[in-house]
């Protein structure tokens, strides 16, 4: 058994489904913000994961 099947064991189906698609969107947004420069980039050269970038970007006051 691998990961996949595990998750998808624990999770369910639907729920399996919406955790892929939530990584790979929170993956597109990290990289289309790693593209534009700035901060997020040198988050990312820092060695921090898409996840904490976009908890960072989303949590903090604009």
């Amino acid at each position: 058994m691998d990961h996949g099947e595990r998750d998808s064991a624990s999770l369910g189906h639907r729920g399996f489904i919406n955790y892929v698609n939530s990584a790979d969107v929170a993956h597109q947004i990290a990289e289309e913000i790693h593209w534009q420069g700035g901060e997020a980039r040198a988050l990312q050269a820092d060695g921090r994961d898409e996840a904490q970038l976009l908890g960072r970007l989303f949590d903090e006051p604009a």
